[in-house]
């Protein structure tokens, strides 16, 4: 059984408690805020008309967990942005009010600011951690007002992802690799895993450079030679990817073996109901194939979850 139990606040204020449901839909994605979304379906008659009606755009947010076979499995708060006739209701993870509150001009870390500090800094409201040590910046870092694209570049540029907690806070973890994934799906929990060929699974020359400004940093130039996918036969699919100012001589090797590790475009498959699966991931997918099973390494750029237990699983799939 799967199931969605759903309380609505308003402030500190709980409005009601384990709200009817009728069907529902969990999904998730990587490099952008809002990084999840949970779309709910209730009974008619519950349209809200007042300011403090539960399922109202007024600020009120929506904490639920899925229920599967007995055990709760808590998610990420969520901003009611739209309620419709129904009726039906459309909430965002509260990383949305980061995107929705963009600075008016440019901004750079304090001299002498951590990473954690500016973090901090950039994502108010919401509270930040590490999983990771925390250490100082480079000097030479701006980020435009876009505090959700800065968060971003900031993980990134350290080799780490943002992970929205069920608290609401938000913790910076390892980004992984995903040619050592971090959790399996073998026969009996793969549901279907169709097969796919296309250009974008070939090999890479990557090169990646400096922000402009920046003082010159050596170019990394990687290059993976496949059988039957030789440059000179096929063509050179490659990728350019900017870094902050400040970036090391480390910060771009780490950065072009990211781009290599996931080069072998996008594989779609479906699991058994998964509620702790999580946007960013890595994972080991094995499937039954007539000539024998096959492995497909990847991370988790977006995932949807629905109450009729359909688990659905976008994969940057890993070289």
């Amino acid at each position: 059984m799967l199931g969605l139990r759903v309380d609505s606040w308003r402030g500190s204020e709980r409005l009601e408690r384990d709200l009817p449901v009728t069907g529902w839909s969990w999904s998730e994605k990587v490099g952008a805020m809002p990084s999840g979304r949970l779309t709910v379906d209730f009974p008619a008659g519950m349209y809200p008309t007042g300011m403090n009606d539960p399922l109202r755009p007024a600020g009120q947010l929506l904490s639920a967990e899925i229920i599967q076979d007995g055990r709760a499995y808590p998610l990420t708060p969520f901003r009611i942005t739209e309620a419709s006739e129904g009726v039906n209701v459309v909430a965002d993870s509260v990383d949305l009010d980061i995107a929705e509150d963009p600075w008016p001009f440019p901004s750079s870390p304090a001299t002498g600011a951590t990473l954690l500090r500016e973090a901090g800094r950039l994502a108010a409201p919401l509270v930040v951690s590490l999983a990771v040590p925390d250490v100082a910046l480079p000097q030479g870092l701006s980020w435009s007002g876009k505090r959700d694209e800065a968060l971003m570049d900031l993980a990134a540029s350290r080799g780490l992802r943002w992970q929205l907690e069920s608290d609401g806070s938000l913790t910076a973890v390892p980004l992984g690799n995903p040619l050592d994934p971090e959790r399996t799906y073998e026969h009996g929990v793969v549901m279907d895993a169709p097969q796919k060929a296309s250009r974008s699974r070939v090999s890479k020359a990557t090169a990646v450079l400096p922000a402009q400004g920046d003082e010159p940093a050596q170019v990394v130039v990687r290059r993976l030679l496949d059988d039957g996918y030789q440059p000179d036969v096929y063509g050179t699919v490659g990728k350019v990817e900017q870094l902050q100012q400040g970036a090391t001589q480390t910060d771009l090797q780490a950065a072009a073996e990211a781009m290599l590790a996931e080069s072998g475009g996008t594989r779609d498959v479906r699991i058994h109901p998964d509620p702790t699966l999580r946007a960013g991931m890595t994972i080991r997918v094995k499937v039954p194939r007539l000539a024998g099973t096959e492995i497909i390494l990847g991370r988790v750029v977006s995932h949807t979850l629905t109450s009729a237990g359909e688990h659905s699983v976008t994969l940057t799939e890993a070289r």
